[in-house]
């Protein structure tokens, strides 16, 4: 599932997003600029969502789902639960995902690397992407069934390069694994991951946060930290 473009007050991001919503993408709120909530007083935060809630209403496929950034809900039960209480009287849900990742970071990578005009092999970092990805999926799917049942994931996917160009890689990989792609509004409607968790363990996606409310176990991937990402970036040459 990609990340929600910035809007901000760019007419060409807005009309790049007005081009995803005809295409049939589904436009959904993000905030107006992505700040973390843990880190911004929650009347501040409440106007970002109304913000970005007014701007993305011109969208045809507007949909009241909502991404918290960085999937941080807070650092507090009373942050967390006001914000909570906002979204649903404004007839959101909870955007969630199940399947946590750091893909941004691998992008990252890729273009400091082609900013110092350093030679990268896309072919390897796709490779990486996929193969790391596949490895978060097959994480967060054990930690499902052992803990939750047989869920219908959502894959936290965000917008840039490296995505673009290794889409058709991740796609044709799920499908060889007997992995099939069902549609966001089916995904969201698996009866087994409605409730909203009574935890701040809300960081690494739904499956987990489900996890650590009923058993008190915490599921992070490995691949969900910088240093190893760097080491695993070296390690196979993508710069040569």
């Amino acid at each position: 599932m990609m990340s929600p473009v910035i809007l901000g007050k760019s007419k060409g991001r807005q009309e790049r997003v007005m081009g995803y919503s005809k295409a049939g993408h589904l436009i959904a709120n993000h905030t107006f600029s992505h700040p973390r909530l843990s880190d911004t007083v929650t009347d501040e935060y409440i106007k970002e969502i109304d913000n970005a809630d007014k701007l993305i209403r011109q969208f045809p496929t507007y949909t009241k789902w909502f991404r918290f950034p960085f999937l941080n809900e807070g650092d507090t039960l009373k942050k967390r639960d006001a914000i909570r209480n906002h979204l649903k009287k404004m007839g959101y849900i909870n955007g969630y995902v199940t399947i946590d990742n750091y893909d941004y970071f691998i992008d990252m990578m890729v273009q400091k690397a082609i900013a110092k005009g350093q030679k990268v092999n896309l072919d390897r970092a796709c490779t990486m992407l996929v193969e790391l990805m596949w490895d978060g999926i097959q994480y967060y799917d054990a930690a499902a069934q052992k803990h939750i049942g047989k869920v219908r994931h959502v894959l936290l996917m965000h917008e840039n390069d490296i995505e673009a160009q290794c889409l058709e890689k991740l796609i044709t990989h799920l499908n060889t694994n007997d992995w099939k792609i069902v549609s966001p509004q089916y995904a969201f409607a698996d009866p087994l991951l409605q409730v909203e968790p009574d935890t701040m363990y809300l960081g690494q996606g739904r499956v987990a946060a489900i996890a650590h409310e009923k058993f008190r176990v915490k599921f992070r991937s490995k691949w969900e930290d910088t240093n190893t990402l760097k080491r695993e970036f070296k390690r196979r040459k993508i710069i040569y």
